[in-house]
């Protein structure tokens, strides 16, 4: 008699880090697209800031018109970000509650699913994007932006007295730039990690409990 094995017992074939960066990369240049159309509307005010400021009008013309069109500007960049995030939930957790993969993902042939290998919940999905987006956001910007700030201030702020401002504040921004990259590698952790971890989970993976894996 012939041995046949039950395909239910083959383990998952979970996908490296590179080709997880791949599928990030590829999903970021499709969101492009809608994202810079959400962003039309402050591009287009601030274009016709710019045309308005170079005709010239009056003293007490310019200044309304500045505070205006900064306002105007605000509002238009405001709702071309919650454009920007609506983009990015919407893609995310409908995809992966629909079609268990991004457009990215699709394109290299995986798919998120939970521990057991089954459909994630849009429910699950949007908790994915929580943990993967504002969140990692938080932990690899944070740290590496106030970094940078500080070391900049403080090293600014010592050679504030010296007789070459200009060098001090070159040192600064260098030394400054140096710790912003160090911190940003070892932030981005929440990502890199899953080339270490036996079945390839990033941060966000652990948190919301999925697994991406081969199709």
């Amino acid at each position: 008699t012939v041995e046949i094995t039950d395909a239910t017992h083959r383990g998952a074939e979970y996908v490296g880090f590179w080709w997880r960066s791949l599928s990030s990369l590829l999903d970021y240049m499709i969101k492009m697209v809608p994202a810079m159309l959400c962003m039309a509307p402050y591009y287009i005010v601030t274009f016709t800031s710019g045309i308005t400021a170079g005709a010239g009008a009056g003293a007490g013309d310019d200044f309304q018109s500045l505070t205006g069109f900064t306002a105007a500007m605000m509002l238009a960049y405001g709702f071309g970000l919650l454009g920007v995030l609506a983009v990015s939930i919407v893609y995310d957790t409908w995809m992966v509650g629909k079609y268990q993969a991004t457009a990215g993902k699709m394109i290299i042939g995986a798919k998120v699913v939970n521990p057991d290998g089954l459909r994630l919940t849009y429910k699950r999905a949007f908790l994915r994007w929580l943990a993967k987006k504002p969140l990692n956001y938080l932990i690899v910007w944070i740290p590496s932006g106030v970094g940078f700030g500080l070391v900049v201030a403080v090293i600014a702020a010592a050679s504030n007295n010296s007789e070459n401002n200009a060098t001090g504040f070159i040192f600064a921004m260098i030394t400054g730039l140096f710790l912003y990259f160090a911190l940003l590698a070892l932030c981005s952790g929440v990502y890199w990690m899953a080339a270490f971890d036996p079945e390839k989970r990033a941060l966000h993976d652990r948190i919301a409990s999925t697994r991406v894996v081969k199709k």
